[in-house]
């Protein structure tokens, strides 16, 4: 059941809906990015205003409080991911960012003439184009496991593919297009049995999951950003075993990670400070951090079952309006649903929604082959979060029914 008072409180909690007047707006495209709290505008504007130092760089106290706020930043994100130790985490820019490191990095140090990738076609482009291009350079094979036409991964092609021996198994906790949840703790413990490296792109599904307890996960690489838990654009993590990171070459050379130099040589810092060269972003790293206890503090099993309501009520609304298709939906789907309407471009869908205060997102939603598998060009999706109810579902559909009657006349004899 969808209760209005607990919606309410949470909608008093961004600015966004308490500055906008009424009828707030519907903001239903949060696969996205998610809205910030005022917790973490706060966080954000004590950080430019009273952490005046830089990092890592100087004796004086106000050098010294910022890198103690840097550092427990960082210490807050391994908390939440359940990681062995701070020093496993990397702040990044986002989750493209930390698997292009991954990547990269891999294919410096590990890749071969014969290597090969294993991806699933529900990828998002960021956990797809940097495999390709890294085993391009290294003459290497990526290997991909199709789907079924209801979105989830062939089980039949996966088993297949990870007989090939990969060296790296990479894929999505949750697709960004569909909210299929995949069975990830399964498929990383038959990869890592294969003898393979497992990277999970969490970006699209930590925020409706609970923490990934890395430190006994199967996981080797595991990646988010900030913009998807309620935090701000710009900062994201790459957790790597303290293994990994012994390997794992420097993205960037530059300041502060090393620790000598010579006019011939250098020797690097110890990890994490290696891999974060020059100035980071310290303001990111404290508004993620701010964004994370705002996401402890909501009742987990209140939001889970939110989340669930909402997601089969706008099923069941949008699969009964005419000329609707929903692509891939499943009841458990994680707040996400693509769908198509007939005869109308998304764009053109998106546009009319826009005219009721509805925000969606249309296109190929950055996983072009995973939508050309589904049988689509390009695709409407909806996806929401603790702040979104019913009313927001039926201004949708009033953006639909306009868009369906603009078309639909325009096109009679």
């Amino acid at each position: 059941m969808i209760d209005a008072q607990w919606i309410a409180a949470r909608r008093a909690e961004f600015p966004f809906f308490t500055d906008s007047g009424q009828p707030p707006p519907a903001y239903l495209d949060n696969a996205a990015t998610t809205l910030r709290p005022r917790v973490v505008a706060t966080a954000l504007a004590r950080a430019c205003t009273d952490l005046t130092g830089n990092v890592h760089r100087a004796t004086h106290h106000w050098s010294e409080e910022t890198t103690m706020a840097y550092e427990a930043a960082r210490a807050a994100v391994a908390r939440w991911l359940g990681a062995a130790e701070p020093a496993e985490v990397l702040f990044t820019r986002n989750a493209t960012e930390s698997l292009n490191w991954v990547a990269t990095g891999w294919g410096q140090a590990r890749g071969q003439p014969g290597a090969r990738v294993l991806v699933t076609a529900q990828e998002h482009h960021s956990n797809l184009l940097p495999w390709r291009a890294a085993l391009q350079r290294c003459g290497g094979a990526c290997l991909v496991a199709g789907v079924q036409p209801d979105g989830r991964v062939d089980p039949d092609q996966w088993h297949a593919a990870l007989a090939q021996q990969p060296q790296v198994v990479a894929f999505p906790l949750v697709s960004n297009v569909t909210g299929i949840v995949n069975p990830v703790a399964e498929w990383a413990r038959a990869a890592r049995a294969a003898g393979a490296l497992v990277v999970l792109d969490a970006a699209q599904g930590l925020i409706h999951h609970p923490p990934l307890a890395l430190a006994a996960s199967d996981f080797d690489f595991v990646v988010g950003s900030g913009h998807k838990l309620f935090g701000p654009p710009g900062i994201g993590f790459l957790w790597a075993r303290r293994a990994h990171l012994n390997w794992l070459p420097p993205p960037l050379l530059g300041g502060e990670m090393v620790a000598t130099v010579t006019a011939t040589t250098a020797q690097w810092s110890e990890p994490p400070w290696r891999f974060e060269a020059g100035t980071p972003n310290i303001i990111g790293a404290l508004g993620f951090a701010a964004a994370l206890d705002y996401l402890r503090g909501l009742d987990r099993d209140q939001r889970t079952n939110h989340l669930r309501a909402l997601t089969q009520y706008a099923q069941t609304a949008l699969a009964a309006e005419p000329g609707v298709r929903l692509v891939g939906a499943r009841p458990e789907s994680a707040g996400i649903l693509a769908f198509t309407v007939e005869g109308i471009h998304p764009h053109d869908v998106a546009q009319f929604a826009d005219a009721e205060n509805v925000a969606i997102r249309a296109g190929r939603l950055c996983a072009q082959p995973y939508i050309e598998a589904l049988g689509h060009e390009s695709l409407c999706r909806a996806s929401f979060q603790v702040y979104n109810d019913e009313s927001d579902i039926q201004r949708l559909l009033v953006g639909i029914r306009r868009a369906r009657a603009f078309f639909l006349a325009e096109h009679k004899p």
